[in-house]
């Protein structure tokens, strides 16, 4: 996120305090970007990047932090990050014990999840279609209207039917399908479970690939710290990719 905001430091709108590292945590249903599947949104190649960063000695803001205090929310009353996820995950790969936070409690989840879309919306890296599709189908979810979402996402109220062609609903599941694929089925050249099957092996081929890629650039990077355990798992990766490189080529 740009430490800037509205000419300003975060830190100079509101206070900032030091907390654990380890006592935060983060939600993935209420993180705005949805990411490769199996890393709940995060991006490996952006953490190894803070990192590096950090190893060299450039100054990052404070994470916002909420407290949501329904007591129906499986987890009310802990410090779950609404912006700032990649940085701390790169604090925790460097054994930073205590981190700047800004905390700010929430009477629902809404409150929370709309405060974690604002800074991801606004600041340089643009947010996906298919993350606005599924951040139109969650809001919606929670009795939000279209125009009031499109305040929130920043998408013109007359492109919010755009998004809505990607929310594909089955019994199976939701999927936020890609343009090519959305507009197959809009002209009736697959079938809603053609289309739901073609999205989810799109989902496992990129996972796997954008998984192999991040660990690429953070070996490459040197971000891997050396564990006894780190040890141990590469070389039972290293073990299974020769195995199923002798089998799939």
């Amino acid at each position: 996120m740009d430490p800037f905001y509205d000419g300003k430091m975060v830190s100079d709108l509101m206070e900032t305090e030091k907390v654990r590292t380890s006592d935060l945590t983060y939600d993935p249903e209420l993180y705005p970007r949805l990411g490769p599947t199996s890393t709940a949104g995060v991006d490996w190649y952006i953490v190894s990047k803070y990192v590096d960063g950090m190893r060299a000695g450039a100054e990052f803001p404070p994470l916002n932090v909420g407290i949501i205090d329904d007591e129906s929310y499986p987890r009310h009353g802990k410090m779950i990050i609404n912006d700032g996820v990649h940085r701390w995950k790169a604090y925790a790969k460097l054994g930073v014990e205590f981190v700047d936070v800004v905390i700010k409690h929430y009477p629902v989840k809404i409150d929370f999840f709309r405060d974690a879309i604002e800074p991801n919306v606004r600041h340089g890296r643009s947010i996906p279609t298919r993350d606005l599709s599924r951040l139109l189908d969650l809001l919606r979810g929670y009795g939000l209207e279209d125009g009031e979402i499109s305040g929130v996402i920043l998408v013109p109220l007359d492109k919010i039917a755009n998004l809505e062609k990607r929310i594909l609903k089955t019994k199976n599941g939701t999927v936020y399908l890609k343009a090519p694929i959305s507009k197959a089925l809009e002209a009736g050249q697959i079938t809603k479970e053609e289309a739901f099957a073609m999205k989810q092996q799109s989902i496992y081929t990129r996972t796997a690939e954008g998984l192999l890629k991040q660990l690429i650039d953070i070996v490459r990077g040197k971000a891997l710290i050396r564990t006894e355990r780190i040890r141990k798992l590469c070389e039972e990766l290293v073990g299974l990719l020769q195995g199923y490189l002798k089998e799939a080529f």
